[in-house]
């Protein structure tokens, strides 16, 4: 391993002398230059290769990642265990991924160990990880994830790789008894694990739940309740039906103030909040509003001020009547889910809407979370194909990956699936724990990680549609075009607004793209996504060819086609 890094720092040395001593420097600059050109020649070029540069980065030891994770691409660990996370921290790294976000780590009502993702009874799977029994880190060792021990590990060896790890934060209501479907009863105690009274003794004895129990019933239409209605079904009642914690309760507080605190002291760099909008905040109404976040994220980033603790928060579709997301992003980052949808909607029609426009009425890119899609949207087409986003390829989810990663600014989360296949017959036979080597880990996801960090802090021109391609120009020497709606390569001929005039090349596919002072001209390849970088050096005859991602269905864990499973 130690060689390998070796001969990686010395790889990127030879790159980056190169780079200098051949063809100049490239400037990263964090605003647009002015790139016109008097002639409409390629042989005005600037002088420098965007491309040598991205190379030395990734090829050195810190894999050209973000510093921080605002700034990187998350990788959502969905039910990956913290041991398998650990060993394999150099791939992430390898694939461009500054952080990984792990299922939730805290005491949870029910065992996981040898649980398939989901099971045929329907009593157990993966929403186990999102019923609470503790707000502590595991130590059960009936969890698939693992326990606090490997979870600090995994923590230690990632900061040794310059990877970061966030954990998902289900502090919003507790797991509920066993056969609580059919359970009517108001009594919220009547709702609530029994495993609670070991973990949190003092939220169980002390009843600390809204009551009465009732389910949510998401009062969101302005034209149809007051703000007093959709505040208090949002944050009083009972998401899914869970026993809602009585979270402007001073007990309830420290005892999510005291997880958090546990969590970063075991080398959390950050939180993904579950429901928060079903949490109040300090800007609602009389007599629903609380000093929550500032009792809990805020006292703990306070805490660790010489530190990043990263967090946003999954808001769906509005957070309700006057209550504006702003309440939320003065917090946190915050999930802008309708323009996720857009973007849907323009790949898997070729339409406009995939660059959204920022800032717009609730987002700017500073505050803005997107993602390729979520374990939500993915498991909502489980069942029925026509719902939920299971239904995306792999070559679709990579144009949308595209879309979102290469954005500025913009903090983008890519969800890593336990199987590439578009049903979801593959999750009954894959256990909580196991980590699949899908398209997370190919040669496409790769290239748009890379690009996203190369391109940090360098401005961006979107064009949404132009003749069914939508494009990203990035500073003045790189740019991620997408064939939206396409399933085969693409000659393209777009307008060039920033980029400088010069020869580039696809990371994905080796393909050169030529670009005068009015023109982008290329070949997008089969994936439908060219991640372009200025490379105005002459090629070599000993460049390796461009590697290709797996076949788009395969056996689940297959990523090298020989028709069987490789052991991690």
């Amino acid at each position: 391993m130690k060689l390998r890094r070796l001969l990686s720092v010395l790889l990127a040395v030879a790159l980056i002398a190169s780079c200098f001593a051949i063809v100049g420097s490239v400037t990263a600059s964090g605003a647009d230059v002015d790139t016109s050109v008097s002639a409409a020649d390629v042989n005005t070029a600037a002088s420098g290769s965007a491309y040598s540069q991205m190379l030395a980065q990734t090829q050195s030891e810190g894999y050209g990642l973000a510093s921080t994770v605002n700034d990187g691409t998350i990788v959502q660990g969905w039910n990956w265990s913290y041991a398998q996370i650990d060993a394999n921290l150099e791939t992430i790294a390898q694939q461009g991924f500054t952080t990984v976000q792990v299922s939730p780590p805290n005491e949870i009502k029910k065992a996981t160990a040898g649980v398939k993702v989901l099971q045929s009874d329907n009593q157990n799977g993966w929403w186990m990880f999102y019923q609470p029994a503790g707000f502590q880190l595991n130590q059960s060792t009936d969890n698939a994830l693992g326990t606090k021990a490997q979870f600090t590990a995994m923590c230690e060896h990632a900061h040794q790789l310059g990877v970061k790890i966030i954990a998902d934060a289900v502090i919003n209501h507790m797991g509920t008894k066993d056969g609580d479907d059919n359970n009517t009863s108001t009594d919220p105690m009547s709702h609530v694990t029994p495993r609670a009274a070991q973990f949190e003794p003092e939220i169980y004895n002390n009843k600390l739940f809204h009551t009465p129990w009732a389910k949510m019933t998401y009062k969101e239409d302005p034209n149809q309740f007051s703000q007093y209605e959709s505040t208090y079904d949002l944050t009083r009642n009972c998401t899914s039906g869970l026993p809602d914690l009585k979270t402007e309760d001073s007990r309830v507080q420290t005892a999510i103030y005291d997880y958090l605190d546990e969590l970063v002291a075991s080398g959390a760099d950050g939180f993904r909040f579950d429901a928060a909008k079903h949490i109040e905040t300090s800007d609602d109404i009389s007599g629903l509003k609380s000093d929550f976040w500032k009792n809990t994220l805020q006292k703990v980033q306070n805490k660790y001020s010489d530190r990043e603790i990263y967090a946003y928060g999954e808001i769906l579709n509005n957070c309700g009547v006057n209550r504006p997301f702003s309440m939320y992003t003065k917090l946190m980052d915050v999930t802008d889910s309708g323009s996720y949808w857009n973007i849907y909607n323009a790949v898997k029609n070729g339409g406009n809407g995939g660059t959204p426009y920022y800032p717009n009425t609730n987002f700017n890119s500073a505050n803005t979370v997107l993602w390729d899609e979520s374990h939500d949207t993915y498991c909502d087409g489980a069942s029925d194909s026509s719902k939920g986003t299971m239904n995306l390829t792999t070559v679709q989810r990579g144009k949308i990956w595209a879309l979102v990663a290469g954005r500025a600014g913009i903090s983008s989360v890519y969800f890593a699936r336990p199987s590439d296949n578009t049903n979801g017959s593959a999750m009954y036979s894959i256990n909580l724990g196991d980590m699949k080597m899908t398209a997370w880990s190919n040669e496409t996801t790769k290239a748009i990680n890379q690009f996203h960090n190369y391109f940090i802090g360098q401005s961006e021109y979107c064009t949404a549609n132009s003749g069914g391609t939508a494009y990203i120009e990035r500073g003045n020497s790189g740019a991620v075009i997408v064939n939206l709606g396409g399933t085969t390569s693409k000659n393209v001929t777009l307008s060039n607004h920033k980029l400088s005039a010069g020869t580039y090349k696809d990371a994905i596919t080796g393909n050169t793209f030529t670009v005068t002072s009015s023109q982008i001209k290329g070949n997008v390849g089969s994936t439908g996504v060219a991640v372009i970088y200025e490379n105005n050096e002459a090629p070599k005859p000993t460049d390796p060819p461009k590697p290709t991602d797996p076949p788009e269905t395969y056996i689940v864990g297959d990523v090298d086609g020989s028709n069987s499973v490789n052991s991690i």
